[in-house]
């Protein structure tokens, strides 16, 4: 992964075109499990993008970082526009999601 690497908008919507999805507690994008070395520079590229991640509990079945909390999730959906078909919405990143996930 570049040093100076910055998720714009595009970059964020491929990845949870892709991947993402609601898991407890929060919108999950999902990384590469076998590629540890990338997963805190990626979250520190979030964080640098106005998105602050958390990690999935080692419970988890996917290595990921997860979105929590109101604004983090306005703020995702903000950067990934809106769903891209009506087909899309369930799991599609959503601040109304975040209490049915709750």
């Amino acid at each position: 992964m570049p040093p100076a690497f910055l998720p714009d908008g595009a970059a964020l919507r491929m990845w949870a075109l892709s991947a993402g999805r609601w898991t407890d507690g929060g919108y999950l994008l999902p990384v590469d499990p076998e590629a540890p070395g990338t997963h805190a520079p990626l979250a520190d590229a979030l964080l640098r993008c106005g998105l602050p991640t958390t990690a999935p509990t080692a419970k988890a079945e996917v290595a990921g970082l997860r979105v929590v909390g109101r604004r983090r999730l306005a703020r995702l959906l903000e950067l990934v526009g809106p769903a891209p078909g009506p087909g899309c919405a369930d799991h599609w990143p959503a601040v109304s999601r975040m209490r049915a996930v709750s």
